[in-house]
């Protein structure tokens, strides 16, 4: 069981195209359990700054996260990962196969940036 569930409103265009500033709200729970690929978390960098963005890869207790519309990632490690978002106002959230046929395709459009 969760300790604690928030609603958030959600700021900026890191998230873009499936969850926009101003317009979505995420309700994310704390703590977050049993995170995986594709998940979207809030988490807290070294840098202080507090983001949610999607993880795209777990190696140990390394996290790779990006922004679903940000070309660069950002890392954290496991405990820096204050919650984990379970649903969206606009419901958007993808299965983790459809997520790596989604990352497939963004590093495929980056190459060719």
């Amino acid at each position: 069981m969760h300790d604690n569930i928030t609603i958030f409103r959600l700021e900026g265009n890191s998230m873009r195209p499936y969850l926009v500033g101003g317009r979505d709200r995420a309700i994310v729970e704390s703590p977050a359990e049993n995170v995986r690929k594709g998940d979207v978390v809030v988490a807290r960098l070294c840098s202080g700054e507090t983001i949610m963005h999607r993880i795209v890869k777990i190696e140990g207790t390394n996290v790779t996260l990006l922004g679903d519309g940000n070309l660069k990632p950002e890392h954290c490690n496991t405990t820096d990962i204050i919650g984990k978002a379970v649903i969206s106002e606009n419901d958007e959230w993808r299965d983790e196969k459809e997520w790596d046929e989604v990352f497939e395709q963004m590093q495929k459009e980056r190459q060719n940036l």
